[in-house]
């Protein structure tokens, strides 16, 4: 990773006196006309000692507050610009995060930790009650509290917990509602040992923590995407920080970041997570021919307010004395401004339940299918893989009914016949088909044997109804290859036909058959999907005639894992998008277009968590009673969330889903 620094006015080593000198901001970030910046101390107009302060982006209500405060004496307390209080609540607090909120009424939502009861506190301030409301407590954590932040995202409220030893977690505290009555787990994180300080990227979803003596880590704030840490700015030898990173604030251009045991205090920019500039620093140091000094103990916390052209600072020492400091914004240079993106959003849908978890931690749940019972729908199952033990049978409220531990089975399909449905399963022990008898009546399913290939390493499986009662099943390996067998179930023995064999360039897993239209999809999963005809042809044509559907790019990103086929009045394919997190909704006929793109987010309500990384994914348009009188579908979650457990499986409504993307009733 090459993490580039731009290193400005120098980075002198501290003075035993302790005195903060500010070095005018310039407009290019490093040369430029030097500006005098104005700075006094502040204090609350009562004798208050100050634990932790804020300053909101902007005043709320009549009485002008600005800034909340914490005290182990005087409590919790939003200030004016003059120091009066224009709210308390009693109380003894540290450590402290707020957020505004303006579009429907103006309050004030603030985490804060109460010493007393050794919880998390919540609680709102209200601007036309001009109160604080009613506090909430999150429960007692596992580990000493040594720091907070919030999250707000999508009229969610998260607070991030850091604990000692590296210990965190990550909790859901408030929906559009307000505070939850019962905050609800969602992750446990593992954060720099020592950790006190942390923020929040709400429009970027990025959390960053500060390590001492290290530096600070940017982490994803979102608990379904991937847990990576990127270095943001990095203690010497390594990067220009002089002792390490404590307190940081948030700006539109990067953060402020102090160094207390240097008592620096940096201003760093950055456009990605690999490419972060330490634009200017503020140092510990007598300077005689400074504009401005300020005499102060050890910084221990900083904050930050934007204003038209000025930026509105707090600083707080470790002898609880305040200073407020208005300095002229910096102009971030065209050559280092980014222009935002501009992607469409992505609706976010929620489930509406979830199955138990498998048994089996790690990479286990794969693959889902859906058999639609045919006179009693609310009878109908979910059927699942569990890759490291075998076959799992849910009803639709996600409860466990049967379990086949037959092997390592990773894709699954099944048809329906005359007498009895069945059921097909790639079984990566005997690189075989495990079939499986599906009764008309009961739902049970009952293991008949294992059809044998001649694939080395299988992988991938779907089923082909090219008629009543005629079964045939394709299967692929990792190399590309794919065989097709027809299948007979005689006297309950399995026996197989190779009726086909043919390949693509690289590794396919998903694969899904329209059997009318007799059109075979797969997704290839570095490339694409692709269109074949589904009848076997004992002459394959070379090159094997295929048509591209949906190639990888900004829409479809590797790995391509699940498809589906919805069936209704019109007829969609449903792609998997591993590579972000993501569910591609096409036309399943020429020229296949795009319908539209979503995610499944968490549900508040129900207490179900989102879905993400994705392998695979089944979709009817079978009336199965409310809510999925339009269909359900069903994908697999490879990061189980709220709390953190075992890999499982979320149901959606389809009519959520012809919802968020408005497709043609």
């Amino acid at each position: 990773m090459n993490i580039r620094y731009t290193v400005c006015n120098g980075m002198g080593s501290p003075l035993a006196s302790l005195r903060v000198w500010l070095l005018a901001l310039s407009l290019a970030g490093c040369a430029g006309n030097a500006v005098s910046p104005s700075a006094h101390t502040w204090a609350p107009q009562s004798p208050w000692p100050i634990e932790d302060i804020r300053l909101l982006p902007q005043p709320v209500g009549h009485a002008g507050g600005d800034r909340v405060m914490v005290s182990e004496q005087a409590g919790l307390l939003l200030l004016n610009p003059e120091g009066a209080a224009v709210a308390q609540l009693p109380g003894s607090f540290e450590r402290l995060d707020v957020r505004v909120q303006l579009e429907q009424q103006e309050q004030v939502q603030v985490a804060t930790y109460d010493r007393d009861r050794q919880q998390v506190m919540l609680v709102t301030y209200r601007a036309a009650e001009n109160q604080w409301q009613a506090p909430h407590w999150i429960p007692a954590q596992a580990f000493a509290v040594e720091g907070l932040c919030l999250y707000q995202r999508e009229q969610l409220t998260f607070v991030f917990v850091l604990g000692t030893e590296g210990q965190g977690s990550q909790l859901l505290v408030a929906d559009a509602n307000g505070w939850l009555a019962t905050p609800r787990s969602v992750r446990a994180i593992g954060v720099p040992p020592g950790a006190e300080h942390c923020q929040v990227d709400d429009r970027g979803q990025w959390l960053y923590i500060s390590e001492p003596h290290a530096g600070v880590w940017r982490y994803p704030a979102h608990e379904e995407v991937e847990v990576q840490r990127h270095p943001v700015a990095m203690r010497a030898p390594f990067g220009q920080l002089s002792q390490g990173a404590d307190a940081l604030a948030l700006s539109a251009e990067g953060m402020l970041l102090l160094d207390a045991a240097a008592g620096n205090l940096y201003r760093i920019t950055g456009q990605d997570a690999e490419h972060w500039q330490v634009q200017q620093s503020w140092q510990v140091q007598q300077q005689s021919s400074l504009q401005a000094e300020i005499a102060m103990a050890e910084p221990q916390q900083v904050s930050l307010r934007e204003e038209d052209n000025t930026w509105l600072l707090l600083l707080l020492d470790d002898a609880q004395q305040a200073w407020q400091l208005r300095l002229p914004k910096p102009t971030v240079p065209s050559s280092q401004q980014t222009t935002p993106a501009g992607n469409p959003v992505i609706p976010v849908l929620q489930p509406s339940a979830q199955t138990a978890p498998v048994q089996q931690r790690g990479d286990a749940a794969d693959d889902p299918a859906i058999w639609v019972h045919a006179t009693d729908p609310a009878q109908s199952r979910v059927v699942g893989t569990n890759k490291q033990r075998g076959l799992l049978v849910y009803d639709l409220a996600g409860n466990l009914v049967q379990s086949l531990p037959v092997g390592r089975l990773n894709n699954v399909d099944l048809r329906y016949g005359d007498e009895f449905d069945v059921a097909v399963a790639s079984n990566r022990d005997l690189n075989s088909v495990s079939v499986f008898r599906i009764e008309h009546g009961s739902g049970h399913f009952t293991h008949v044997g294992e059809m044998p290939t001649n694939l080395t390493a299988i992988y991938g499986i779907c089923l082909y109804q090219p008629a009543a009662n005629e079964w045939q099943v394709l299967a692929n390996d990792k190399d590309g290859t794919f065989q097709q067998y027809r299948l007979a179930i005689i006297d309950q023995q399995v026996q197989g036909e190779l009726v086909r064999q043919f390949a693509l360039d690289s590794q396919p897993e998903g694969c899904v058959v329209d059997d009318a239209r007799h059109a075979l999809f797969v997704g290839e999963e570095d490339t694409g999907v692709w269109r074949l005809d589904a009848r076997p042809n004992q002459a394959e044509p070379q090159p094997l005639q295929k048509t591209p559907v949906l190639m990888v790019g900004e829409v479809l990103q590797a790995d391509v894992e699940g498809l589906a086929l919805y069936q209704g009045d019109r007829s969609y394919l449903v792609i998997s998008s591993q590579g972000n997190d993501s569910y591609v909704v096409l036309d399943s006929e020429p020229p296949y277009a795009l319908q539209g793109v979503f995610r499944i987010g968490l549900n508040a309500e129900l207490g179900i968590d989102g879905a993400s990384e994705t392998d695979g994914l089944e979709v009817t348009a079978a009336n199965l009673g409310a809510p999925y009188e339009d269909g359900l579908l069903v994908v697999q979650d490879g990061r189980k969330r709220m709390p953190d457990g075992n890999q499982n499986f979320k149901l959606v409504p389809w009519s959520a889903v012809k919802a968020g993307l408005q497709l043609a009733p």
